[in-house]
């Protein structure tokens, strides 16, 4: 009898163990749920950062081509410029020349 009793206290006291357990069980299963929702919501908020990271980096560098392109262009002008500046003084120093020589001063 009293080795029916120990079993059946042995037998209950698994019961609760057991039901603590599947709580404990419920609760990693609840949690993990909520730390995969939690990395899909991170791993979606990354690929969307990246994707305006990618587009901001797209967009700056098209800006800095034209700026280049623009800067090229007004490299070509002032280049130009000068060279027509270097033509005029020449020329102003053979026509200074020619004055001297002919006695205007």
């Amino acid at each position: 009898m009293q080795e029916y009793e120990g079993f059946s206290n042995k037998k209950e006291k698994m019961k609760f163990s057991m039901a603590a357990m599947k709580k404990e069980i419920d609760g990693f299963s609840k949690k993990e749920e909520a730390w995969i929702k939690k990395v899909g919501e991170l791993t979606s908020r990354h690929e969307i950062e990246m994707n305006d990271l990618k587009k901001s980096f797209e967009a700056d560098n098209v800006k800095w081509k034209a700026d280049r392109e623009a800067l090229d262009v007004q490299k070509k002008a002032f280049t130009e410029e000068n060279e027509g500046l270097k033509a005029s003084v020449v020329q102003a120093t053979g026509d200074n020349q020619w004055l001297i020589e002919q006695g205007f001063q």
